[in-house]
């Protein structure tokens, strides 16, 4: 009887070490916080990027606006993060417009206030025009805008502007 007792003991204690060999090899999880604020260090100022988006290998984990916070959960002894920020495109997608605008397709453009997306206003022909025109451009193909279309027909306007009707 001894000896089937210590058989199941030592048994016990084998698998218990396998358990802890695998544990510390995938080691633990690890919740990450992202904040998308103003930072001040040393004296100087960063501001916030209109949009962040975080990424843990090829998974974005995060899509955080000004004063947001996120956060992912990852498993593993090591990871890497890269952040993509908006500013990273914003003078390629300042170009696509200024593009738009000498074609004469553009009336305004701009950010909101505060920066949580920008309004484009446009004389798109018809509503398969104007998404032809969001995903050319570069702010959707790199995945950093959404786009909402809203079509209207403008009943009441200043005098000169019917020419934008």
């Amino acid at each position: 009887m001894k000896k089937r007792t210590l058989f199941f003991r030592l048994g016990a204690i084998a698998i218990l070490l396998a358990i802890a060999a695998v544990m510390m090899v995938i080691g633990r999880g690890h919740t990450v916080y992202f904040d998308n604020k103003k930072l001040e260090v040393n004296g100087e100022t960063y501001d916030t990027p209109y949009k962040v988006c975080v990424y843990v290998g090829d998974e974005r984990v995060a899509k955080l606006y000004d004063k947001e916070r996120g956060m992912a959960t990852w498993i593993g002894q090591n990871f890497e993060m890269t952040l993509e920020e908006v500013e990273r495109y914003l003078a390629e997608h300042r170009a696509f417009l200024d593009r738009y605008f000498v074609q004469g397709k553009l009336l305004c453009t701009g950010p909101q206030n505060p920066r949580t997306g920008g309004v484009i206003v446009s004389k798109a022909a018809n509503r398969a025009e104007a998404e032809a025109f969001t995903q050319k451009d570069p702010f959707f193909r790199h995945e950093i805008a959404d786009y909402t279309i809203v079509e209207f027909e403008p009943t009441k306007y200043l005098p000169g502007f019917e020419k934008f009707r």
